[in-house]
């Protein structure tokens, strides 16, 4: 987890965003949808 933190800060910085524009970036990007859990099938069969 420590890595990954340092590799996103090494990406924000080579951008040259500043803190308060990384802010807006991450408020502006869209929330992604919880995954839809998958309905599994049991074999029977309603008459």
């Amino acid at each position: 987890m420590e890595l990954e933190n340092l590799d996103i800060i090494g990406l924000v910085r080579g951008m040259g965003l500043t803190p308060d524009q990384l802010a807006a970036l991450i408020k502006a990007a869209p929330v992604p949808a919880a995954p839809t859990p998958e309905r599994k099938e049991d074999g029977y069969e309603a008459d």
